[in-house]
């Protein structure tokens, strides 16, 4: 590693030390590199937040209970149950700060992890980084209104690309294309809005890779979570890091909420 291929913050490292040809040993060493860390940017202008994570209040180490907000189910559509599903999440120190680690063996039911919206959105926006540390399998982000996936946004796709539902296509290409890219960090804003309008961005928050009316199926009272999705038989791993939601303000005000940061 050198700080190049590091993102600024702190990281925990395994350093081998050769002492002997025969007998190697394994030192473990946490090194900080300099610069702007990744976390929350501005509110963007007009919206609220409504749920937040980033992590840094969690304790590292498996998470036998969620944090707050989090919550898991398995299977799909009318045999979607919140069962705690095969696969684990861990709270660990990695890309310079805490992140959330899930860890999927593909038995079982699809396994899906959920962050609520506190009530239904019929416009709003979700943000995140996320990293794939290999592309061999797909993984899906998500807007859904209860067991419903409305909105659907390929991280890997069966193709190694990221694609997204538009209503015509299920694997809809970006242009220019976005390979899925292993080990490397990437930040998503995703909006949508009322009579599926939604609004994508990887990477560059000033240019769209996205912009259109066409979902995967209409939302009805509004979104009530965002999902991060595992495919049965497909055992995959994701870290995601910095996961916001948010929610026009007047939508807010006249809801009489409150922004949770």
């Amino acid at each position: 590693y050198t700080p190049t291929t590091l993102r600024p913050g702190r990281h925990r490292l395994k350093v081998r030390v050769d002492d002997t040809p025969l007998s190697p040993s394994v030192d473990e060493i946490e090194v900080t590199v300099e610069g702007a860390t990744k976390g929350f940017g501005a509110v963007p202008e007009g919206m609220t937040v409504v749920a937040s994570q980033d992590f840094e209040s969690i304790p590292e180490g498996m998470c036998e209970e969620l944090p707050e907000g989090w919550y898991f189910t398995c299977g799909y559509g009318e045999a979607e149950t919140r069962s705690r599903p095969a696969g684990s999440a861990e709270v660990c120190l990695t890309g310079g700060s805490r992140a959330m680690h899930l860890n999927w063996p593909g038995t079982g039911p699809r396994m899906k992890l959920h962050l609520g919206t506190q009530r239904p959105l019929q416009a709003g926006a979700v943000e995140f980084d996320f990293m794939v540390p290999t592309v061999r399998r797909q993984v899906l982000a998500g807007v859904a209104e209860g067991s419903e996936l409305n909105l659907a946004l390929y991280l890997v796709d069966a193709g190694k690309k990221m694609t997204y539902n538009n209503g015509k296509n299920s694997h809809q290409q970006f242009s220019p294309n976005l390979p899925a890219q292993p080990g490397e960090w990437r930040h998503v804003r995703w909006e949508w809005g009322h009579a599926g309008q939604q609004r994508i961005y990887v990477d560059d928050m000033e240019t769209p890779c996205a912009d259109e009316k066409g979902v995967r199926r209409k939302l009805a009272k509004g979104a009530d979570s965002v999902l991060f999705f595992f495919f049965e038989n497909q055992p995959a791993e994701l870290y995601i890091d910095n996961v916001r939601i948010l929610a026009p303000a007047q939508d807010n005000k006249a809801q009489g909420g409150h922004a949770k940061q």
